[in-house]
């Protein structure tokens, strides 16, 4: 399985908006769809962080939690921008009767186009998993410091089980969506 899997899905619409002006209609009216929700997940990711970085017990958290906490929100972020601009610039290129046939050139004319339209979701799918990396941090740094078994050690085995389990139902996903649908 390739590293980049999960960006993986955008390969074969991007490649038919190369090869001809259907496939390039297709793929900008995907990608505004795809922008839309990046934008829409990163504010709400932007919001959780910000969320967790006004708790009171900030000041007890290690620094590394507060470094990946600040981290995953200023990525969020930057996907919600990343969105926006490439939104703005595909609504406006691609206007008109020759928008299709506008984008078909640039794209084609262009290396790195399939890395440079995945840039928003990269970054939403790294702010995410910095997020839940920090939650992880806080609640084993309080467990580590009790050293036994108690209600600070249960938390963090039962929010292992339950990381571990949200890692499998994405894979899963994540293997499901991009591999077993039909082209």
């Amino acid at each position: 399985m390739h590293i980049t899997w999960p960006w993986q899905q955008g390969h074969a619409p991007i490649q038919q908006a190369i090869l001809d002006l259907d496939g390039a209609k297709a793929w900008v009216e995907q990608k505004v769809a795809e922008e839309n929700l990046v934008m829409v997940t990163g504010a709400v990711i932007s919001a959780v962080a910000s969320a967790a970085l006004s708790w009171q017990t900030t000041d007890e958290w290690p620094w590394t939690a507060n470094a990946v906490t600040y981290s995953a929100l200023i990525l969020s972020l930057a996907s919600v921008y990343t969105a926006c601009q490439q939104m703005n610039g595909l609504l406006r290129y691609c206007q008109g009767e020759k928008g299709a046939e506008k984008i078909h050139k640039f794209l084609k004319g262009h290396r790195w186009q399939e890395w440079t339209w995945s840039i928003p979701l990269r970054l939403l799918n790294v702010s995410i998993s910095l997020l839940v990396i920090s939650i992880w941090i806080v609640i084993w740094d309080r467990a580590a410091r009790a050293g036994v078994w108690n209600n600070d050690m249960k938390t963090a085995f039962a929010t292992t089980l339950a990381g571990i389990f949200a890692l499998v139902c994405s894979l899963i996903s994540g293997f499901n969506s991009v591999y077993i649908l039909p082209d």
